[in-house]
């Protein structure tokens, strides 16, 4: 069995509008009735946090890769009435000898900095603290926090613990500047290049340094984090993997007003992704293959002078032949995540977090992907829908749904607490968003009266300001 990372849980602190929220991802030799625990949904109304969980996720893919949050404009995801935010996870190593598990805790919080081209305030996003635990292996169910970082502006409110391992770091230059880098640039220091050679210099530290390894790679190239919303007519991301003398790193793609451009070493594996995503997309929509137009291929320069093809995509159906951007979203939708599902499907290293899954994809497909999926996907693949199909496939051990959160502890992310023998999920959480009682913490309190009023009320606005307008001309 090759080494691999795999996320075991997710929690979340004011982020967006959730308040507090963690999922559980039960390992994959946790097998029920369902299937393998390798796909998990997230559901729940409109603005409701489903979206802030895929968020927080992909927050913490990149600053474990070492980017500056701030290059993001991730700073307006911490809830606008909180100056802090937490984002925690868990995860296990699985390799032959042992399956360590740790887990690791990123601090951020929100500040103001004047900004002298602008003469105004801006807020900016800085990293306050950092903890990586160890929880032990199979063997064992010690927790030990293996190295905290809380990182003050004054290098000597700075703390790294536990101190008897650490009391020596800042005492070579290299190391006070790396901490002023990860400081004032926002960036991983418990991830940093001097943090973990430091750590490489004592031996008792080699499983913890295998461990930052091993998980800024998972995050760096096995996981995935897509948000299917942003696809549209004009618009299109397609990820996949590059593989060049034995390194894999992670690409993406984006098709915009017509043609995709991409780095001409990266061209042979984009093509391999393409064939692969066909396989799968051809049946789903039998007939149909996505192909690069050969008769529009330029070379031409990219960014730091980078050698990069530019080419045109297109859909072939029964030998009618149409430019990508003009098919269909559902298409588009089916075809950017295509070769990723086929590459998490059989690879248990993967891990696939998908926004809007169901976007334009027919409710029968949907459902059809993540029945075979369930059954034997070996990678772990979460998603957010509005589409209630997935509910009938996967059963209640593997969805999450939001609930109102009126309390700050209270877990905005809970799995249905009841369900009787034979009963149909979808139906069952239906019946309970729209007859529960008052107070219900699934209720949705939307009623069809109100709908109706509404309609009728804003036409009369509408005619109200019609009016204002004529009458001041």
């Amino acid at each position: 069995m090759n080494k691999y990372i795999r996320l075991t849980s997710v929690k979340i602190k004011n982020i967006k509008n959730v308040k507090y929220g963690k999922i559980d991802l039960p390992v994959e030799n946790n097998v029920d009735k369902n299937g393998l625990s390798n796909v998990f949904g997230i559901y729940g109304p409109n603005g409701s946090g489903k979206t802030a969980l895929i968020t927080a996720i992909d927050m913490l893919k990149k600053v474990v890769s070492g980017q500056n949050p701030n290059t993001f404009g991730m700073v307006k995801y911490i809830n606008n009435i909180a100056d802090n935010a937490l984002i925690s996870c868990t995860f296990t190593c699985f390799d032959d000898a042992n399956n360590y598990s740790f887990g690791y805790d990123l601090s951020l919080t929100k500040s103001t900095i004047f900004n002298p081209q602008t003469g105004n305030d801006e807020y900016r996003i800085s990293i306050e603290g950092e903890t990586l635990t160890y929880l032990g292996s199979i063997y064992e169910k010690s927790q030990k926090k293996f190295l905290s970082v809380n990182l003050s502006n004054e290098l000597s409110k700075t703390s790294i613990l536990p101190a008897k391992y650490y009391e020596n770091f800042f005492a070579k230059s290299q190391e006070t500047e790396s901490f002023y880098n990860a400081k004032f640039s926002s960036t991983s220091f418990v991830f940093s290049l001097p943090m973990l050679n430091y750590l490489k210099q004592h031996t008792e530290f080699a499983i913890f340094v295998e461990m930052l390894i091993e998980f800024k790679k998972f995050m760096t190239v096995n996981l995935f984090v897509i948000d299917q919303g942003h696809n549209n007519d004009v618009f299109l991301n397609v990820n996949y993997r590059t593989v060049h003398d034995d390194s894999i790193t992670q690409m993406k793609t984006s098709l915009i007003n017509y043609r995709t451009v991409i780095p001409t070493t990266d061209f042979t594996d984009y093509e391999r992704s393409i064939e692969a995503a066909n396989l799968l997309l051809s049946a789903l929509v039998p007939g149909i293959q996505i192909k690069i137009n050969k008769s529009t291929i330029i070379d031409t320069l990219i960014s730091n002078n980078i050698r990069a093809k530019s080419f045109e995509l297109v859909s072939i159906r029964s030998g009618n032949v149409l430019p990508l951007s003009l098919e269909s979203n559902g298409i588009k939708s089916l075809f950017s995540i295509a070769s990723l599902l086929v590459t998490a499907y059989n690879d248990e290293a993967i891990t696939i977090v998908i926004d809007e899954f169901d976007s334009g994809v027919f409710e029968y497909l949907l459902g059809s992907i993540l029945d075979i999926y369930k059954e034997s996907g070996r990678g772990l693949f979460i998603f957010t829908s509005h589409n209630l199909r997935p509910l009938e496939i996967l059963g209640k051990n593997n969805i999450y749904f939001t609930i109102e959160q009126d309390e700050e502890d209270k877990n905005r992310f809970v799995k249905f607490p009841y369900l009787q023998q034979g009963s149909n999920l979808r139906n069952q959480y239906f019946r309970t968003l729209f007859l529960s009682s008052v107070g219900d913490e699934f209720a949705y309190n939307v009623k069809k009266g109100d709908i109706r009023k509404a309609f009728f009320k804003a036409i009369k606005v509408y005619t109200n300001e019609e009016k204002g307008s004529a009458t001041n001309m």
